[in-house]
């Protein structure tokens, strides 16, 4: 577990990579054997608050808002990749989001399709689902502060 900053607060950042193996055959997802996978688990929220629910046209203004807040909640996952892969030693050529990441059918489990990936000590990655597991570190409080 390594130590992360991300939008001013400290994360501690657990990596998980399990490898695809041979038994992947699912023909729909024979592209998908070809790069890896990076999914995020407790990425933080955008500081501006989320807009109102409401049907896409109706409201130019809260449709605008809702553009903005997904941009700035993309950047935080982003960052939140990017800082978790570097923590642990890991670079990339190229890493795109993707609602269908984890699944071409339905935007279920969204993601970053990775390309390039290589590992600690310049080793290449087999084709992998990878997770950034994020938790806020907590600051612990001493006597001397009460």
């Amino acid at each position: 577990m390594k130590n992360v900053r991300i939008a001013e607060v400290s994360y501690n950042a657990e990596l998980e990579v399990v490898p695809l193996g041979p038994v992947w055959s699912r023909a729909r997802d024979e592209k998908r054997k070809t790069k890896s996978r990076v999914y995020i688990d407790g990425e933080p929220s955008p500081a501006m608050p989320a807009p109102p629910v409401g049907i896409k046209g109706e409201n130019a203004e809260n449709d605008a808002a809702w553009v903005a807040y997904n941009r700035e909640e993309l950047r935080l996952m982003r960052e939140s990749v990017v800082a978790g892969l570097s923590a642990h030693g890991y670079s990339y050529k190229a890493l795109k989001f993707s609602r269908y990441a984890g699944c071409g059918m339905c935007p279920c489990s969204p993601g970053f399709i990775v390309e390039g990936l290589v590992g600690p000590g310049e080793a290449p990655v087999p084709v992998s689902d990878i997770w950034v597991k994020l938790s806020p570190v907590v600051e612990s409080m001493d006597s001397a502060s009460l």
